[in-house]
């Protein structure tokens, strides 16, 4: 018995996630600081907010605010105020508050860097559980004597600026230190530029993607068969039928997956779907292109597929996720034992060459025993 591991590592995120828009400070000037150290808060230089016992127990949240608005209004070489306006205070502390209280595990921050560099990145973040003990994050310039309280990212990747949504393009250039992304949809597309696969409400998402800077077009045809073949084959094993190859595949035409391909080097194909379609399309792809599976192996049916996901902790695995990668992985393995010989051989050969000319692949991982 030959078997295969998948670890598919895709990102279940929960209906109620958030996505803030949030300012490595005033003009971004701890943008650096921010990516080097994976953590990011108000820019108010040291805060010392006592988180021990929660943030609503922090008893002297006003004075901590006020004391370090003007400290950084000193070391700016600013006008200090006595006297600070009851609308001013307010905004200052629905900053703190979101940052120390509001953001919860797994919500993402968009990172802008400044204004200025138009052409620059945004740190796209997922943010960690909120430690009791803040993190303190070091100035840089004018501040390098200074720390600013700060909440910790793990997960994060950088993107330009310009392939942002356009609703967050225009929060960018707004002045203000956080906001709340509450759109629907430019939160989706968010989560799709932070996380390779991911679940989010009902929809599946997962990529394939070039690692090689030659596509031919004969390669971009394999690819989209290979993912409508992989769902029109779901639905013939359903109804008990003889499963399709790839040619017949590429003509499909009532297709219920949301493909987009992106042409930007490196080119990706990125799967959406309200059944488990788009995670079975990564697991078998993984098996078949990313190893060295025996395309004339004489007896498929002595081959096991097992999924799992390695981004949920064991322990914590909820019975539905868990079910989720029970029946992947019996929908690939049906996939790979029950394909016609002929078709099974010619998909295999193509899809070999599609993968030795672009080095097409995903995000899992797998393992092959014996």
């Amino acid at each position: 018995m030959t078997r295969f591991i998948v670890n598919l590592n895709y990102k279940p995120i929960p209906d109620y996630s958030e996505v803030y828009m949030a300012r490595a400070g005033a003009g971004a000037h701890m943008f650096d600081q921010v990516l080097a150290h994976r953590a990011i808060g108000p820019d108010l230089p040291n805060l010392n907010l006592d988180l021990t016992h929660g943030f609503e127990n922090e008893i002297n949240l006003k004075e901590k605010i006020i004391r370090a608005r003007n400290l950084s209004d000193r070391i700016r070489n600013k006008v200090v105020k006595d006297d600070h306006s009851r609308r001013e205070y307010s905004q200052l502390e629905r900053v703190v508050r979101a940052f120390f209280h509001d953001i919860e595990e797994g919500d993402v921050f968009v990172i802008p860097s400044s204004n200025k560099d138009f052409f620059g990145n945004a740190i796209l973040a997922e943010a960690l559980p909120l430690e009791t003990s803040e993190y303190r994050l070091p100035g840089s310039e004018k501040f390098r004597d200074y720390w600013f309280q700060s909440r910790k990212f793990g997960h994060y990747s950088q993107k330009r600026k310009l392939d942002l949504p356009q609703d967050v393009l225009k929060s960018v250039r707004n002045r203000s230190p956080l906001d709340k992304i509450s759109d629907l949809s430019v939160r989706k597309e968010i989560f799709e530029m932070c996380y390779t696969e991911f679940k989010f409400r009902d929809e599946f998402t997962s990529q394939i993607f070039t690692t090689k800077s030659e596509l031919r077009l004969v390669d971009m045809n394999v690819l989209s068969a290979f993912v409508l073949m992989v769902e029109r084959n779901i639905e013939l094993m359903r109804m008990g039928a003889n499963l399709q190859g790839l040619a017949a595949s590429a003509f499909e035409i009532d297709s219920g997956l949301d493909i987009k391909i992106n042409t930007n080097s490196p080119i990706r194909f990125l799967i959406k779907s309200v059944s488990l379609t788009s995670l079975v399309v990564i697991a078998f792809f993984k098996v078949l292109a990313d190893t060295d599976f025996d395309i004339h192996i004489g007896d498929r049916t002595n081959i096991e597929i097992v999924v799992n996901n390695a981004m949920v902790d064991n322990g914590a695995v909820n019975i539905a996720l868990e079910q989720c990668n029970i029946e992947v992985s019996e929908i690939t393995q049906n996939l790979l034992r029950l394909m016609p010989e002929d078709e099974f051989q010619e998909m295999c050969r193509l899809l070999r060459e599609t993968h030795g000319v672009t080095g097409a692949t995903n995000n899992a991982s797998v393992e092959r025993e014996e």
